[in-house]
């Protein structure tokens, strides 16, 4: 059974996950843009395993107002593992490799940084998979950038979910409560961000019973969102 308290407006990274070698200081970073300040979003990764492990990674879905959007280009830089990439009149990175192997004990962060500028701001969104290649085993890490908090109405969005059991067979049963979340909409992705099937939800609380009978194997991610905006992300595992 899992257990978590979201808040969005602050920064989350209590929890540690890990896949083999690496672990991650928390699935999902959080950080609020600053118009004119390069905010940073964070998540460290570590080799908490005892022989060295090669790691690539590649974004799988992104909001960013990146280079080409009709609503201009926001500055944004990702680090990883060795380097930084900006999106300097160009696309910002989708993939790369560590050029070298990860030490045991070893631990980078590895980060959005990001100034809106002048250019409207909304909620965004980058989740990259990580790909442990010496063990052929791939994980997701996410980071969101919220408002400026002058820049539009502040509300705090709470919401307590457990869902279970994981890995799931024929079903998820996801428990909630929700608080500010009016509208509130649970929707499930592929681990390549792509929209399953979306359902609505009692605003207060509730329990949900997602049928995955006819889900492949895999990993997936279920969302709970308020007109467009996420409140509460968190993976799961189908076997069969």
């Amino acid at each position: 059974m899992f257990k978590k308290l979201l808040s969005i407006i602050v920064f989350v990274g209590a929890s540690v996950t890990s896949f083999s070698q690496l672990s991650f200081s928390s699935d999902s970073s959080y950080s609020q843009m600053v118009p004119g300040v390069f905010t940073k979003c964070s998540i460290t990764v570590s080799n908490t395993g005892n022989h060295d492990v090669m790691v690539s990674w590649r974004m799988i879905n992104s909001t960013l107002k990146d280079f080409g959007n009709p609503d201009g280009s926001w500055a944004i830089g990702y680090c990883d593992c060795v380097q930084c990439y900006f999106n300097d009149f160009n696309l910002l990175i989708q993939q790369d490799s560590c050029p070298d192997a990860m030490a045991p004990g070893e631990s980078v962060d590895w980060y959005i940084t990001i100034d809106p500028g002048t250019v409207a701001m909304a909620n965004a969104e980058w989740i990259v998979e990580v790909h442990n290649y010496t063990d052929d085993i791939k994980d997701t890490i996410s980071y969101f950038l919220l408002d400026h908090p002058n820049s539009v109405k502040k509300i705090n969005y709470n919401a307590e979910v457990k869902s279970y059991p994981n890995p799931a067979n024929n079903e998820l049963v996801v428990d909630y409560t929700l608080t500010n979340v009016n509208n509130p909409v649970l929707s499930v992705y592929s681990l390549l961000g792509s929209k399953l099937e979306s359902f609505p939800v009692n605003k207060a609380n509730g329990r949900l019973n997602v049928n995955t009978s006819n889900y492949e194997n895999g990993m997936y991610f279920y969302t709970i969102e308020e007109n467009g905006q996420r409140v509460f992300i968190q993976k799961f595992n189908v076997v069969h």
